[in-house]
This record gives C-alpha cells, structure tokens and sequence, in this order.
C-alpha cells in the first residue's frame, strides 16, 4: 500500500470509524491526512499531555486522528528510527480524552512458582491439591504446571497481586515462593 519502512497498524476502534466514514461518503476527508501522517509520522501532529500522553494527534474537520509512532522519535533527523505507526482512534475533538479512556488495556498477573521440598512433615500431594483449589476459588489465580523434580515439586501459574495470601495460606512453612512481576519496561 505504502513505501514506507515501517510497519502500520491500528485499533479495531480505528477500523470501525474508517468503514462507517466510507460508508457515508466521507472519507475521502480524511484520506489525505492519514496517508500524510503514514508516509511521515515525525512531521505530522502534535505530542499531547495528560490521559494522551505519548500520542499524537492531528485535526481533520471537527475530528482528531490519534496515533502512536514507535519508539516515540521527534525529531525529523531521526525519522529512520521510527519501527511502527498505530493508528488509535478518530473522533470528535471534544471527546478525545473519553476516546482514550475506553481503552481495555491488558491485565498482567505476577507469574509464581511455589517449590515444596519432599519429606517435610507434610502430605505433598495434599498440598498440591490445596494449591489448584485455592486456584479454582480465585479470580486469575492459574495453575499451570505441576512437576516433580529430584529435590521437590515446583507448581507454577499466574496469580494477581492482591491475591496472594489466597496462595501463601495453603502453603506448608517449608515452601518457597517465588514471583516474576511483569514490567513493561
């Protein structure tokens, strides 16, 4: 479609605006600007603040069209590091910030691994069994792997943060717990 060395993509809210404009006729108003902004993300629009921060946007009519170029490059000389152009939604200037509010961003849960040592004073299979149904009982809490190792078993899975003590509360003392938190960065 373009020649451009970056890849582009957009939100299923873009897509939606795009073919209910097509359908009415109308845009060809907008083709221009999007096309303008696909061929050269680091000259067209603005940086914005507060609920947009990190997005830019341009006007079209009584309209903005809101996209993200990856990483965020803003300088002209460093257009050659741009990796991605994402469209995120075109709607009515007033209500831009209610437009980025209604995003469903992924949740992330902590992965954890819990290791119980054999021949502790406990029935390690009984403690298993504790493990998956505190999981069942819980929102988010996932077990995803029981194996048995040479020196104990290690169950792992996913747990959301507030609901750890759902897990720390059926462990013997001699477990270790370990959790991996997810960063983005």
């Amino acid at each position: 479609m373009f020649d451009v060395p970056w890849e582009v993509r957009w939100n299923k809210s873009f897509e939606k605006t795009v073919d209910r404009l097509k359908s009415s006729g109308r845009f060809d108003n907008y083709r221009g600007t999007i096309e303008d902004i696909i061929e050269n993300p680091v000259r067209e629009g603005k940086y914005k603040e507060g609920s947009l921060k990190g997005l830019r946007t341009t006007h079209v009519e009584d309209d903005i069209v809101c996209w993200e170029v990856t990483p965020g490059v803003n300088n002209q000389s460093l257009q050659y590091k741009v990796e991605e152009v994402y469209f995120h939604f075109i709607d009515d200037h007033d209500d831009m910030d209610t437009a980025a509010s209604q995003k469903n961003p992924a949740e992330k849960s902590p992965e954890f691994e819990v290791r119980l040592p054999y021949m502790q004073g406990f029935v390690i299979e009984r403690k298993i069994n504790d493990i998956y149904t505190a999981a069942e009982r819980t929102d988010g809490f996932i077990v995803h792997e029981c194996d048995w190792e040479n020196e104990f078993v290690s169950v792992a899975g996913v747990i959301p943060t507030d609901n750890r003590e759902k897990l720390e509360e059926v462990l013997p003392e001699a477990a270790e717990t370990e959790y991996d938190d997810p960063s983005l960065f």
